[in-house]
């Protein structure tokens, strides 16, 4: 063991040999390379160093870090449990979809690039298929319709207003696009009830409170 005043004296000398005013980064450099000890490694055993850094299963450091993940562990169960419990299995699988995305790699939240055109329920059979049901029931409903063909009630409205052309009137389905006989008709119709209430004006007595007709 180094008395102190030995150590004192001893860095002083190192200084005054050095050149280097005492206290200065030159003199303590120069003590710790005269001072420190060196160690040699090479009498170190392999063994001796693999048993060295064998942890400790005692430390309470090492318990509080299995206990934090086995606390975390439990807490993603229940919220899964209670999350199943409130929502219907149907609703739980996007969560368990994302999970194995996830496993598998994937890394990213934004939706995968898709090519073409995305499908639309808007086509000819679909058109067809409206048609054939509304001409069958003019007064059968959108939201029917679509829970018949199983395709959206905003596509279904697009279909029988802008594709079909039809409009409703007095709760039916009519089309919208009149052909040359259906003008021809109307106006006949017409005619037949101007000309009828020309020549008969009614009787006005009727109009008249108490008076009946003879």
């Amino acid at each position: 063991m180094t008395r102190p005043d030995s150590f004192i004296d001893r860095s002083a000398d190192l200084c005054q040999h050095t050149h280097a005013p005492q206290g200065s980064p030159r003199c303590l450099l120069s003590i710790s390379d005269h001072m420190v000890p060196e160690i040699d490694f090479s009498s170190l055993e392999v063994g001796h160093l693999k048993g060295s850094c064998k942890p400790d299963i005692s430390s309470p450091f090492l318990m509080n870090q299995v206990l934090v993940v086995v606390v975390v562990v439990v807490v993603v169960v229940v919220v899964v449990v209670v999350v199943v419990a409130v929502y219907e299995e149907e609703e739980f699988k996007p969560f368990k979809q994302w999970c194995t995305w996830f496993e598998e790699g994937r890394t990213s939240l934004d939706d995968e690039p898709k090519s073409g055109r995305p499908k639309s329920s808007i086509n000819e059979e679909n058109t067809t298929r409206v048609d054939e049901l509304i001409k069958c029931d003019r007064r059968m409903k959108i939201r029917k319709v679509a829970l018949k063909l199983e395709i959206p009630k905003s596509m279904v409205h697009e279909i029988v207003r802008d594709t079909l052309g039809y409009q409703k009137v007095s709760a039916r389905w009519v089309p919208k696009m009149f052909t040359e006989d259906n003008k021809l008709q109307r106006v006949e119709i017409s005619q037949r009830l101007l000309l009828r209430c020309q020549q008969d004006n009614g009787d006005e007595d009727m109009t008249h409170i108490g008076v009946r007709p003879a």
